[in-house]
């Protein structure tokens, strides 16, 4: 993983603080999906996966900017992030018709377009993509011993896409190819979520604490 960031006190008294970074990270499953090239094909007359001898070492670049305030005894932070992933691999239909092309059939049917002799083709390449832009904007009041509590409140909105028709960040890809494939909307990252989260120390006996969060997405 690559990282840099980057802080600037706007008036250099810690009130306001700029702040922000950029990340690239690199995954290492290429070799879990060689595994599973060289087992499936382990059956005879069985589907044939076949992997692309150039795949790709998939990463993902995160960059985010926002603002830190102080407003008396809370703190206040609002932030936007984006985070886009390449070179992501995924397995995906390589049945034909007779002219090469995809007909009307389903991509994964292992009754027409298969080699001869054995079932559906399945290819995998390091062709897959997302993208996620995010809002961030909390609230949080620290624990002090002379109010004796302490809450923390945040939102997210966050606009996430893949490529994948499934709308989730999975290694098949059934649509690869055909003129329906194209950008969806993410069913793996929620569109807003709410987290809040609190702590107090003289509501009970005894000296105990009492805390608790609740999330809502």
């Amino acid at each position: 993983m690559l990282f840099r960031s980057a802080s600037y006190d706007v008036f250099g008294d810690r009130m306001s603080v700029l702040f922000g970074g950029w990340g690239r990270s690199y995954d290492r499953t290429m070799a879990n999906h060689a595994l599973d090239e060289l087992q499936k094909n382990k059956q005879p007359g069985g589907e044939i996966w076949l992997m692309n001898n150039k795949v790709k070492l998939p990463f993902a670049d995160q960059f985010s900017i926002g603002l830190r305030q102080a407003l008396g005894a809370w703190k206040a932070e609002v932030a936007v992030s984006q985070i886009k992933a390449t070179n992501q691999f995924v397995w995906f239909g390589g049945n034909r018709d007779a002219n090469g092309g995809w007909a009307n059939q389903s991509p994964i049917d292992p009754l027409w377009g298969g080699p001869v002799g054995f079932g559906t083709l399945i290819l995998g390449d390091s062709v897959g993509e997302t993208k996620t832009n995010s809002l961030l904007v909390s609230a949080a009041k620290p624990y002090t011993a002379a109010s004796g509590w302490a809450v923390n409140i945040a939102y997210t909105y966050s606009d996430a896409k893949t490529t994948h028709k499934e709308w989730k960040n999975d290694i098949f890809d059934w649509t690869y190819g055909r003129s329906t494939h194209t950008w969806n909307p993410s069913a793996d990252v929620a569109r807003h979520r709410l987290v809040a989260a609190g702590v107090t120390d003289n509501l009970l006996p005894w000296g105990l604490s009492l805390s608790g969060k609740f999330t809502w997405s």
